[in-house]
């Protein structure tokens, strides 16, 4: 590197020594820095350091100095995009995240190693937890969201394949993923993604059905956007994502919302809280009881959730909802009297 270039380029480097090799627990010496310098090409004396040192926080790049025995070292204070604890947080997120690959997770947080000094990106280092944990093979994923999240933004149609799991005896796989209705293209509207239950989702409208639905982004293929125009405007109108996925159990929803009364004992209301938040009215049904009024949409996933909070609970109406939760019960009790 010719030296005029390489001396152009000291203070970049010298930034990125510094946020490699120091933080709040590392620091280096200037004799230090002149020796990592020279690995790529550029020699410094300590007094011309001093006065770089002072550049960069000017540029608010903080670098401070503590004394460590009888030396002196340097680390940066202040300059860096995230924190370290911001970084674990995106981190664990990113483990976490069950539509985001094995492949794509070691990707994202080798990029996020970046971010941290060389020593607290071995604290980043956890990529064991990933191979534990369930993780989607749809490595087309980023693909079908930039695609939702363009149509979204030119307000457009999309178009896509939706695939599923079936049980096939009959090959080498017993477990196979391919489209549902035979490959049969799906035509929306999209207006929003929402995360929900450790799911990515596709809220959009589908205007032969005449309503809202949503989609397992994970199980999106071959998406394309369209070039008609957005439909589902008067759907949309009062739309809101929270009480939506507060209504639908397990993002399974029924034809329409009802308004559905829950006798519960009084001890339950902080799981009715954590279910529904503030979106229920409270009634006086006896000493040790409420009515709890919820608008939800009622399914398999509801019924699932009355039935795992057992006696403390019953749904009073409306009537049809008692007589499905009836029959479910019936079917369920009909598998264990063999």
């Amino acid at each position: 590197m010719a030296r005029d270039t390489s001396q152009r380029l000291k203070l970049f480097y010298l930034r990125k020594i510094l946020l490699d090799k120091t933080d709040d627990d590392h620091g280096l010496t200037i004799s230090e820095i002149v020796e990592e310098l020279k690995r790529y090409g550029i020699t410094s004396e300590r007094k011309s350091l001093y006065a770089d040192l002072s550049a960069l926080d000017q540029m608010d790049f903080e670098v401070g100095n503590v004394r460590v025995g009888n030396r002196y070292e340097y680390r940066v204070i202040a300059g860096r995009k995230y924190q370290l604890a911001e970084v674990k947080l995106m981190v664990d997120a990113i483990q976490s995240t069950r539509f985001i690959t094995k492949k794509k997770s070691n990707e994202l947080i080798k990029k996020l190693e970046k971010e941290v000094s060389i020593y607290e990106a071995k604290k980043l280092q956890r990529t064991v937890f990933i191979e534990k944990r369930s993780k989607t093979d749809n490595e087309s994923i980023y693909i079908s969201i930039d695609q939702i999240y363009r149509a979204i933004q030119d307000e457009k149609q999309i178009c896509f394949n939706y695939y599923q799991w079936f049980v096939e005896f009959n090959g080498y796989k017993k477990v196979i993923e391919k489209p549902k209705y035979d490959g049969k293209l799906y035509t929306v509207s999209p207006w929003c993604m929402l995360w929900n239950d450790e799911k990515y989702y596709l809220v959009a409208y589908d205007a032969d059905a005449k309503k809202i639905k949503h989609y397992r982004v994970d199980k999106i293929k071959n998406a394309v956007v369209l070039p008609q125009e957005r439909l589902g405007s008067e759907a949309f109108k009062d739309f809101d994502v929270s009480t939506y996925t507060k209504k639908t159990f397990g993002m399974f929803g029924g034809d329409a919302p009802k308004e559905v009364i829950l006798k519960i004992d009084n001890s339950l209301i902080g799981v009715i809280i954590d279910r529904f938040g503030s979106d229920y009215h409270i009634t006086k049904a006896d000493d040790t009881h409420s009515n709890i009024t919820v608008s939800v949409y009622t399914s398999q996933q509801f019924f699932g959730w009355i039935f795992g909070l057992g006696d403390l609970v019953e749904i009073v109406s409306p009537k049809a909802v008692v007589k499905e939760f009836k029959a479910t019960i019936r079917k369920i009790n009909k598998l264990y009297r063999k």
